[in-house]
């Protein structure tokens, strides 16, 4: 983007079309140390549709007691954010949270724990919007002052995950044989 061209987009007119969060959620998942970014109205829209998708989950959560399934995918995720906010590869961490906010859409029930804990993931990426949805999750004060998520090693179960990549390419290539 440069004057000369007049190919200019300001802050104003991304908060004006999509929020200041959705500008922030796009710019961290285009940040990259090894490569330049080129603004994409796409990569705008797109990023715009995942808080879209995340705020639709929190809205719409029906709940459920603990599920196993559930908690071995968030205290992963957990882990794998963390590692990556560490690392500095916030784009991978977004990758990372969108997998988990996937993984939940496709169940009929989620657990409060992994509603709350998906706020807390999101916090630093989009923090207007995670306040907003810890408020609508009834809870008290600010989700920025709230402890970050701890994995628990112990709670990761691999069989789970691979049980339920096995169903999802069956699936897959059922549909696939069909079509």
């Amino acid at each position: 983007m440069s004057k000369s061209k007049a190919n200019i987009v300001t802050q104003d007119d991304i908060e004006k079309k999509y929020g200041i969060d959705t500008a922030r959620w796009y710019l961290m998942s285009v940040a990259a140390a090894e490569k330049d970014t080129e603004w994409s109205d796409q990569g705008v829209e797109g990023s715009f549709r995942a808080v879209n998708k995340i705020v639709y989950l929190v809205e719409n959560a029906k709940y459920t007691a603990k599920d196993e399934r559930i908690e071995s995918k968030m205290y992963a995720t957990i882990r794998d954010v963390a590692q990556t906010i560490a690392s500095m590869t916030y784009n991978i961490s977004l990758i990372k949270i969108m997998e988990f906010v996937n993984y939940l859409h496709k169940r009929p029930s989620v657990t409060k724990e992994s509603v709350e804990t998906l706020i807390k993931l999101i916090s630093p990426f989009v923090p207007h919007v995670a306040e907003e949805l810890w408020e609508m999750t009834k809870r008290k004060g600010f989700v920025c002052q709230e402890d970050w998520p701890k994995y628990n090693e112990k709670k990761i179960n691999p069989k789970v995950d691979a049980a339920e990549t096995l169903v999802e390419n069956t699936t897959a290539d059922i549909q696939t044989v069909l079509n």
